[in-house]
């Protein structure tokens, strides 16, 4: 998983060892839960909106928290946190999915090269 894109952009930012863990973890919970909701025949849109209200997140905390004080550590932990306590209502009901599952979903966002969801300035090129 160290190949991961979303891993690239935990390292290129130095996250801690023990936020990496707990991140790959997610990212693996909450991939085979996306798979179990494909499976389900569910509407995309309920993935879509998770993935949205995600991406909102995202972005809100980064305007409100990483433009000003730039510690990449902070803005993930704020981001996993914010999203840990979203209410999934659509999907729960289909599937329930625990706390670690959802925090997966702004990993799952991470690692799709087409979205900017990166943990600071820098690019993984940039390494």
């Amino acid at each position: 998983m160290e190949g991961a894109l979303f891993v690239k952009k935990m390292n290129v930012e130095k996250i801690d060892l023990e936020t990496k863990f707990f991140s790959k973890n997610a990212f693996f919970y909450c991939e085979n839960y996306i798979r179990k909701i494909e499976k389900s025949n569910t509407p995309l849109n309920y993935l879509d909106d998770t993935f949205s209200r995600c991406y909102s997140i995202y972005t809100d905390i980064r305007y409100r928290l990483y433009r000003k004080n730039k510690n990449s550590q902070d803005f993930i932990e704020k981001v996993m946190d914010n999203v840990e306590n979203l209410n999934f209502k659509k999907l729960q009901k289909l599937l329930p999915l625990n706390k670690q599952q959802k925090v997966g979903f702004i990993h799952t966002l991470a690692n799709d090269k087409e979205r900017d969801v990166k943990w600071g300035d820098k690019n993984v090129e940039e390494e």
